[in-house]
């Protein structure tokens, strides 16, 4: 998986999360409408889905993008498989 592919499923996990929430479009609200992320919430779907864990206090602190998080979503990754396997 490469890092746009990443960048599209943080993208996805984001959309599932404001479609559950809400029945009006992002593209259509008004400004007065009000639009939260549950960051907890993204942070397990995304963990689930890559397999690795993310320490929202700890490894995220830094992070202010979705072009951030994937890159460093990609680091975690080729890290892992970097490691030997156990028998």
């Amino acid at each position: 998986m490469d890092r746009f592919d990443i960048q599209q499923s943080i993208r996805q996990a984001i959309e599932a999360q404001m479609a559950q929430k809400w029945r009006t479009p992002p593209s259509l609200a008004h400004t007065s409408d009000t639009y939260s992320l549950d960051l907890k919430a993204l942070l397990h779907s995304l963990e689930s889905e890559f397999d690795i864990r993310l320490d929202a206090e700890h490894d995220l602190y830094w992070i202010h993008s979705i072009s951030e998080l994937s890159l460093f979503i990609l680091e975690k990754t080729r890290r892992r498989d970097l490691r030997p396997m156990h028998p």
